[in-house]
């Protein structure tokens, strides 16, 4: 018997302004989801901002504090993906305060390590190939640079392998990375390009953001809480704009495509 899953052809146009759309019309839910995350700074201000090396990064020295606020911020991140994978696919918020986040955040933050392995593993390989290849050769430094598009492709062709971040965030953890795969067939592409479109508005946001900073002459403590608020307040959006893919992209393939279901 053969179960492998028809190929399904993802609606990319349709799906980005759904998917924008989600997030516009909800502001009410981007509250929710993010607002305890704020908590976060309390810790800018007890150790002088240092989420604010984001705008100004010569002027850091990479201390723990800002290591600590990085790691603050991506469980922020996981955390939010989680809630508004769920609030799209099931309706139903996610309470920060139970272990079920717990188990769901850990069991994310493990498959987002497995990723970066998936990608990281053959793309050292293609280069050092290049690399190697190259001297044998003789090719010009210059050419070493085209050595940059390897990771690039990996990276395109194994976001078939997206759909396991959000059936995590809905407890699907029979929607494993070959699943996803299988599933995915013929829409890396859309997958990738559309993950980075969803991106697009809060980068320039943060581009025009650390503009406005360094315009400032000497940023004080008022200054810096505006700035790292607003830095808080852009990054959360950033993962509601991508949860909001994910979860739709999720809807999408699991609802032509039975097998992994819920």
């Amino acid at each position: 018997m053969d179960n492998k899953p028809e190929i399904v052809n993802l609606p990319f146009w349709e799906t980005l302004r759904r998917s924008f759309m989600y997030v516009l019309a909800r502001p009410g839910l981007f509250f929710q989801v993010s607002a305890i995350w704020f908590a976060f700074l309390i810790y800018e201000i007890l150790c002088g901002f240092p989420s604010a090396c984001n705008f100004s990064p010569e002027n850091c020295s990479g201390t723990w504090q800002q290591n600590v606020a990085v790691i603050m911020l991506s469980i922020a991140s996981i955390g939010i993906v989680i809630s508004y994978c769920r609030e799209i696919i099931l309706k139903t918020p996610l309470n920060y305060f139970s272990l079920n986040f717990v188990k769901l955040g850990l069991i994310y933050l493990f498959y987002n390590l497995v990723f970066v392995l998936i990608v990281a593993i053959p793309s050292i390989a293609a280069i050092f190939v290049f690399a190697f290849a190259g001297q044998m050769l003789n090719i010009p430094e210059s050419v070493y640079l085209l050595a940059l598009i390897f990771p690039l492709i990996v990276i395109i062709y194994f976001s078939r392998v997206l759909l396991v971040f959000p059936a995590v965030s809905v407890g699907n953890l029979r929607l494993g990375f070959k699943q996803s795969f299988k599933m995915t067939a013929g829409n890396a592409n859309k997958i990738f390009w559309g993950q980075l479109i969803m991106m697009v508005p809060v980068i320039v946001a943060l581009f025009a953001l650390t503009l406005a900073y360094r315009a400032v002459p000497q940023p004080g403590m008022v200054t810096n809480l505006i700035f790292v608020g607003l830095l808080y307040v852009f990054s959360f959006l950033n993962s509601c704009l991508k949860a909001s893919f994910l979860g739709h992209i999720y809807q999408y393939f699991t609802f032509y495509i039975k097998d992994y279901n819920q």
